[in-house]
């Protein structure tokens, strides 16, 4: 092998080398995620022991994204996680997130995936949970062995009681030990059914708690809480406006009556009188009305008395025969006006000098076809005045 062929061979198996470690690198680091399109979100908390910088952010146990930074929020006194969620992943604009930590305290972020189907955006904030302290849980467990274990050590001396008195009641024949142990058979066999009972309690509970549907349901409701929480707020603001919209109404409506309460003595005074001369002139009305209805009254005279109606109604034909009679005398008086007016000489001398042709100022002007000629008569007393 010459040097040469020595030399490439080398130079392969460096290049093959750097190749292998570039890819190991871009594997193990995730160097990928730089290329892939994300969106930050921001996770407020009231605490977020655990959590840390470059901390996954996992929905249902995937991880996809991970905590960018963690900072104080001293507006609101909590903590503020900023976390960068891989853009393939849609989550609901209602989602909320949970800090999980496990007993070595190593912390991530759960994503609890809401209900809506509108995406969350870049910026946008949601709430955040944080999680009990693994410690904290360990203490009050041990709190509560050590509570347990004082019962249990009390029990015990209770337990050492009892066997220490049926000793001396079986040493020295005391009671009735058969009906003692019969009563203690029933007692067995009560706490037997009990036990067994509870054991089918806690079984179904079991497989209620463990059914799929049931977790989805609990799940669903606890997601459900926050949109329940909104829609109270909401109901609570609407009702707030509407009160004091009623308020307000108050306000106006005692605007309006509060003149009506100044002026309501005079209001009642005017009432008062308005209903005495009420009073009066519905007894004025009783008084007539009586009246009308007295048997001497005019109008009870005409709907009980036929004689009454008898005379008006003779009355009536009385007055109708006179003025069938009048009618002549009328065409009489109307014959004898026609005749002046033609013979006016008839009534005296004025006539007999100037004689009339015996027609009307009308027919002279239809027949002469315009205005009658004025003709100058002397003024003559009539025969049957006086003279000067």
């Amino acid at each position: 092998m010459s040097e040469r062929q020595l030399q490439f061979r080398v130079g392969m198996m460096v290049l093959v080398a750097m190749a292998i470690g570039v890819g190991l690198l871009v594997r193990a680091g995730k160097l990928d995620s730089y290329w892939d399109e994300d969106f930050s979100i921001a996770i407020q908390f009231e605490s977020a022991g655990g959590i840390y910088p470059s901390a996954p952010v996992r929905l249902y146990g995937l991880t996809i994204g991970n905590v960018r930074d963690v900072r104080l929020d001293n507006k609101r006194r909590g903590v503020v996680v900023i976390a960068e969620i891989d853009a393939k992943h849609k989550l609901p604009i209602d989602s909320t997130a949970q800090v999980a930590v496990s007993l070595l305290g190593e912390g991530h972020l759960e994503i609890i995936p809401g209900l809506s189907e509108e995406p969350l955006k870049h910026g946008a904030v949601i709430s955040g949970q944080a999680a009990g302290d693994p410690m904290a849980l360990v203490a009050r467990l041990e709190a509560k062995t050590t509570a347990t274990m004082d019962s249990f050590a009390a029990t015990s001396k209770e337990w050492g009681t009892l066997a220490h008195n049926v000793n001396n009641l079986l040493e020295t024949k005391r009671g009735n030990i058969d009906q003692v142990i019969e009563r203690a058979a029933d007692s067995l066999d009560q706490l037997s059914l009990a036990m067994k009972s509870a054991t089918e309690l806690i079984q179904q509970a079991n497989r209620i708690v463990g059914d799929p549907k049931t977790q989805a349901a609990l799940q669903q409701t606890a997601q459900s809480l926050p949109r329940l929480v909104n829609d109270t707020r909401e109901t609570i603001v609407v009702a707030r406006t509407t009160l004091e919209s009623m308020q307000q109404n108050l306000k106006n409506l005692e605007s309006v009556t509060d003149p009506l309460a100044k002026k309501g003595n005079d209001m009642i005074v005017r009432l008062d009188t308005s209903l005495a001369n009420l009073d009066r002139l519905l007894a004025d009305a009783s008084r007539f009305v009586r009246t009308l209805n007295t048997q001497d009254g005019t109008l009870q005279k005409l709907a009980a008395d036929p004689q009454l109606y008898d005379n008006l109604n003779r009355s009536a034909q009385l007055v109708t025969v006179l003025l069938r009679g009048i009618e002549p005398i009328v065409q009489d008086m109307r014959e004898f006006s026609d005749k002046v007016a033609r013979r006016p000489e008839i009534l005296g001398v004025g006539g007999a000098i100037q004689p009339s042709n015996g027609l009307r100022d009308t027919e002279l002007i239809e027949q002469s076809g315009g205005t009658a000629p004025k003709t100058q008569q002397k003024s003559v007393r009539p025969s049957f005045l006086p003279g000067r």
